[in-house]
């Protein structure tokens, strides 16, 4: 049974806050996900967007997310999220990204996903 839109996306955004993003991952991305951050080379496949994540993670002690603000465009089936992410790495230098995430849903998951951002700030 399919899951209303809001749900999906509702339960999505309750795993990133919480810090959950591989289950998120796991559990959100369409196995042929087409994702791509800015004008950079086009990630295909959840293995590949885990395998990322993955990697991104090894350098972070703390993440925090907070959402921001979101739009439905509900014919479409389009997310649109604006997020700002704080992270701690291991050296104790910190950061913050302000991004926008466009998603593209179908039968609860995401089929194709861009990030949205200028630069990861030092504070």
């Amino acid at each position: 049974m399919l899951k209303d839109l809001n749900n999906c996306v509702d339960e999505l955004n309750q795993l990133i806050l919480s810090g959950n993003t591989i289950e998120a991952i796991q559990r959100y991305y369409a196995d042929g996900i087409v994702m791509q951050e800015n004008e950079d080379s086009i990630r295909t496949g959840k293995q590949s967007c885990l395998e990322n994540e993955l990697q991104n993670l090894t350098k972070i002690k703390e993440l925090n997310c907070r959402l921001l603000k979101q739009a439905f465009d509900y014919p479409n089936q389009v997310v649109f999220s604006e997020w700002e992410i704080k992270f701690t790495t291991f050296a104790g230098q910190q950061f913050i990204l302000m991004e926008v995430s466009v998603q593209e849903w179908h039968e609860d998951k995401i089929l194709k996903e861009k990030f949205y951002y200028k630069e990861v700030k030092k504070i």
